[in-house]
């Protein structure tokens, strides 16, 4: 009843709330957003108010039937997408790993290519052996698709039948023989014949690798066909059965490329601490063996042993070398910091790298590199790359994608996120590898049409990730279950089905969970209790062997 006119209300004070929408109405309404200036910067906060508004105007269109067809991104983003999804760095001309190798041959004859405990083999003798046990795998393998068996112990021989299978035409498999008969026969029934003089306990035809010497010396005439399987990797599958990646030779020859020009240097001595049954091996061999740098093989089990390891590292003069951050943290928790100075680069991949871990390698051995790479073995090898340097350690990141590479954030409809928002990290390009061993395999629906390119395809990995202001990529987990462990890939649905075979077992799940929570301690207090001293000797077994 009182004369007084509100004409206008501001309010400051002091929130919790991180992000706060605020809704004036009238015609037109008006959109006002409050941030934390420490969580949000000012480019982001005005791209969430405009991504807000076009979703707003979306839904008002008497056209739109589902949300699925709101399209929140204006031009200026797609621009900037569009720059980030492409890798900075140029896509190098492409040549076969074997085009490279013989390259690095005839500029080095006499330098070491490959040196195991006992054993170091020159360019001119690696190549030489290889040569000939290629002539032998012709002959013996004469289908051109077929897939040759390599157990993957480190040691030159290993690297020899490697590069073999590739100047004969043939892809390979390398395998751990010490694996459980069961999935190694669950491997090896993939392959046509197994280099070497057999295995114990595994049902396999095998190519002696020995008594080369009436082979021709000379390269075998094989034309290095870009379609040709290369190799095939086997990572954990879902259905209770390993799956085998299926890589090209032109996915490996872009991949491998892609390095060289990525890193634009030769990793000198490169100590490769990958298993050769794991495609991080792939990195480290081809990237070392195609610019003339030395392939150093440590022992057996060679990273249970840090102390040896590092002792290793200065022994062989190390430079560079590619492991996962857990192993890396360990190497430099117990080891002397003097036994490192020959590094002059080390890349971390496989699994997630902490910030602690950036820190303390700088705070060690400053002015060494340290580099970030992600990516699935669908992928061939990697797919992202970055350094970490001093100050990175608040937030993460995986890098820019690397040449041939192209990267798209996606949410579930399959369009493109905002900048800043997450989504599912879908890659495409010429490095994805063909596919899946076998057409029984249920994940070949990771492999998808691409829908912003015409005849391309994109591989869905499960993983969640977000670009910053900056371009680079963080990873903020899986979407599903899957599981890294020091740098396999695991997934609870195969161990689950393996569980559910066992007799008296008639429902069994799998999560990942801390060993040192009590609630653990419980769960297996209450296991030992119920099952009795068998299970407890068996449970001390397992725990010793692990």
């Amino acid at each position: 009843g009182g004369s007084i006119t509100l004409e206008s209300i501001r309010i400051s004070a002091p929130s919790d709330v991180p992000l706060a929408l605020l809704v004036f109405p009238g015609e037109p309404f008006a959109l006002q957003l409050e941030y934390d200036t420490g969580r949000y910067s000012p480019a982001m906060a005005r791209r969430l108010l405009r991504c807000t508004a076009r979703a707003l105007e979306g839904l008002a269109r008497p056209d739109t039937r589902t949300a699925a067809e709101v399209d929140v991104l204006d031009p200026q983003d797609r621009e900037t997408l569009a720059s980030w999804s492409r890798s900075p760095v140029s896509e190098p001309p492409v040549r076969d790993v074997l085009d490279l190798f013989d390259q690095a041959v005839r500029a080095t004859p006499d330098a070491p290519a490959v040196r195991d405990p006992s054993t170091t083999l020159t360019y001119a003798e690696l190549d030489e052996a290889a040569n000939r046990l290629a002539h032998r795998v012709l002959r013996e393998s004469p289908e051109a698709e077929h897939l040759l068996g390599i157990p993957a112990d480190p040691v030159a021989g290993s690297i020899v039948s490697i590069l073999a299978c590739l100047k004969a035409g043939r892809g390979y498999v390398t395998f751990d023989p010490d694996q459980p008969e069961t999935r190694l026969r669950q491997i090896l029934e993939h392959t046509h014949r197994v280099l070497a003089r057999g295995l114990d306990g595994a049902r396999t035809s095998a190519i002696d690798t020995r008594g080369l010497d009436g082979e021709p010396a000379t390269p075998p005439s094989v034309e290095r066909r870009e379609d040709r399987i290369a190799y095939a990797v086997f990572t954990s599958g879902s259905t209770g059965k390993p799956k085998g990646v299926v890589v090209e030779r032109g996915a490996l020859a872009r991949s491998t490329c892609a390095r060289l020009a990525w890193y634009d240097t030769s990793p000198g001595r490169f100590l490769l601490l990958s298993s050769l049954a794991v495609d991080s091996s792939v990195a480290g061999l081809y990237w070392t063996l195609c610019t003339g740098g030395c392939l150093v093989l440590p022992p057996s089990r060679a990273e249970q042993d840090v102390a040896g390891l590092g002792a290793l590292m200065k022994r062989e003069a190390v430079s560079t070398t590619l492991l996962v951050p857990g192993l890396y943290q360990a190497l430099l928790e117990g080891v002397d910091p003097t036994r490192l100075e020959s590094l002059d680069c080390v890349v971390v991949a496989g699994d997630v790298c902490p910030a602690s871990l950036v820190a303390h390698h700088h705070r060690r051995l400053p002015g060494v590199r340290l580099v970030n790479e992600y990516g699935p073995s669908e992928a061939t090898v990697w797919a992202t790359a970055g350094d970490l340097e001093t100050g990175d350690e608040a937030r993460i990141t995986i890098g820019r994608p690397v040449p041939f590479v192209r990267l798209y954030l996606l949410d579930d409809a399959g369009r493109r996120v905002p900048p800043g928002a997450s989504g599912e990290i879908c890659l495409g390009g010429d490095t994805l590898a063909r596919g899946y061993l076998g057409t029984d395999t249920p994940d070949s629906d990771r492999f998808v049409a691409d829908p912003f390119r015409r005849g391309g395809r994109l591989y869905r990995t499960g993983d969640r990730g977000r670009f910053r202001e900056d371009g680079r990529l963080e990873f903020l987990g899986r979407l599903d279950h899957q599981l890294k462990i020091r740098g396999f890939r695991v997934e609870p649905g195969e161990i689950e089905r393996v569980l559910q075979s066992a007799p008296g077992v008639v429902e069994a799940a799998v999560v990942r969970a801390d060993p040192a929570t009590p609630e653990v301690d419980d769960l297996v207090e209450a296991l030992l209790e119920r099952a009795g001293d068998d299970a407890e000797n068996l449970l001390n077994r397992l725990l010793e062997r692990a």
